[in-house]
């Protein structure tokens, strides 16, 4: 059900667009991005084997495509707000805090890698109309698969003891 409002001119209720509600509310707007993010880190940990990563992780992607389809939230506020969500999510589940800041970074870095392609191919999501665009969002994907990989291989040295390549790749996948 769409929200009403007041038409400035002509006085009378009409149908307020859904998202024009948050986005008159950039603190809001913000805040729900980074819940999303926390549910959904809460439930990629939930798929973790004993003692290890998520197996699924989908806090990322979610991020990566709500920022994409929404412009307006890719603001500082945003990003602090997902990464304290990324790291409640972390503590809630016993990690400790260097492991926590060290792989929520990396999540981060694959995110923000997403958003650097997306500008560079001055990719708008809402027009996926012609097959390029679909090529154009897989290379996006892979951008931010790679991003990821690079920055994770590194957490993978320092955290797990992994050669560079290991390390890359399952950050990578």
């Amino acid at each position: 059900m769409d929200r009403l409002m007041i038409d400035k001119g002509t006085g009378r209720l009409a149908a307020a667009p859904s998202w024009t509600y948050l986005e008159q509310r950039p603190a809001l707007e913000s805040a729900v991005v980074a819940g999303l993010v926390l549910a959904a880190c809460v439930f990629g940990i939930h798929t973790r084997f004993l003692l290890s990563l998520a197996s699924i992780r989908p806090a990322n992607a979610l991020l990566l495509g709500t920022l994409l389809i929404r412009p307006s939230a890719n603001r500082p506020l945003t990003w602090l707000l997902a990464a304290l969500a990324y790291g409640i999510a972390d503590a809630l589940s016993g990690s400790d805090l260097a492991k926590t800041v060290l792989l929520n970074f990396t999540n981060l870095v694959g995110v923000a890698a997403g958003l650097a392609a997306a500008r560079l191919l001055r990719f708008e999501l809402v027009s996926v109309k012609r097959p390029t665009d679909a090529i154009a969002l897989v290379i996006i994907m892979a951008l931010a698969a790679i991003g990821a990989g690079m920055s994770g291989a590194l957490s993978g040295i320092v955290l797990f003891d992994m050669d560079w390549l290991s390390g890359f790749a399952l950050w990578f996948a």
